[in-house]
């Protein structure tokens, strides 16, 4: 009889503070909800001791860990391989056992692009629409377009990643990035990221099909309204969809008044909006599928972190 059949594969979930997180509840009822024998624990490690705790895990034999800040970056030292993402983001957010090695992960790039194609698919737009060239703007920082773009790959269609930066001098430094900024990237990969501030969106060769919103202030004057003639001169394409990856507003605006603002600005067109919950919803299908290469139910993993943070 193979051990492998009677030996509980275990998660351990390891951060500081832990408290109030939705990780155990929500793995082991989607785990139950799969008819998969897998056990995820949580424990609060001491800033000092989070190798020891890594190296114990690996050492119990347990099958992965979802690492929580402020261990993140420190993760990246102490496993045998990082996937493009966690080296682009140079934080390890999942670990998993891959036979004698351990794999570190970055889901959040995989959860924007999951989350996109979900909501791309949704539409309903007919082939000729879906899968034309259209591009997606990133408001943020250089690593998060970068692993968005890296992501991007895993779904159909013609997209391609811009990284919307705050003002031409940016995006004029931004474009010519150092080779080696970002360990075990190639020069085509770091040379294929495409900037432009807020004012040269005008001029994009395709329609903009979705914002990833990590810092609003880029779209903010700073009296909290919008940039508005830079946003109307984007050319949209038909249905755009826009993600705030975060749930703290910006110079005071919640997500659903900047949500209100950017559809006033489109003079109306149909907007599809995402937040930081949606993103939750498919990071952790994820990282579930990243540690037992199963597919989760979306809507069950949604109702148990509603349930769990009482959204």
């Amino acid at each position: 009889m193979s051990l492998d059949r009677v030996l509980q594969p275990l998660v351990a979930c390891l951060g500081n503070p832990v408290g109030g997180n939705p990780t155990q509840f929500v793995m082991t009822r989607v785990a139950r909800d799969a008819e998969l024998d897998w056990r995820f624990f949580t424990s609060q490690v001491e800033p000092d001791l989070f190798e020891t705790a890594f190296r114990g895990v690996q050492a119990m034999g347990m099958a992965g860990a979802a690492i929580l800040e402020p261990f993140q970056q420190h993760a990246t030292r102490l496993v045998d391989q990082l996937t493009p993402a966690a080296r682009t983001l140079g934080r390890v957010s999942v670990a998993r056992c891959d036979g004698q090695n351990w794999i570190g992960e970055n889901s959040f790039g995989p959860a924007v692009v999951s989350l996109l194609a979900s909501r791309f698919a949704g539409h309903g737009l007919d082939s000729d629409v879906a899968f034309a060239a259209q591009a997606i703007a990133v408001l943020g920082s250089s690593q998060t377009a970068r692993a968005v773009q890296q992501a991007l790959a895993s779904i159909p269609g013609d997209y391609r990643v811009i990284h919307w930066v705050e003002s031409d001098r940016a995006a004029d430094s931004q474009r010519r990035p150092q080779v080696g900024e970002v360990p075990g990237e190639s020069p085509e990969e770091v040379a294929a990221l495409e900037c432009r501030s807020l004012d040269q969106l005008y001029a994009l060769d395709r329609p903009l099909r979705a914002l990833v919103v990590e810092d609003p202030t880029l779209i903010l004057t700073p009296n909290s309204g919008l940039r508005t003639k830079a946003i109307r001169d984007i050319p949209w394409a038909v249905r755009p969809f826009c993600l705030f990856t975060k749930s703290h507003s910006s110079a005071s605006l919640p997500f659903e008044k900047l949500t209100q603002l950017l559809r006033e600005e489109m003079h109306g067109r149909e907007l599809d909006t995402a937040d930081e919950m949606d993103l939750m919803v498919h990071q952790t299908a994820v990282d579930f599928h990243f540690w037992t290469s199963y597919e989760p139910d979306l809507q069950l993993i949604r109702e148990s972190l509603e349930e769990y943070l009482q959204w």
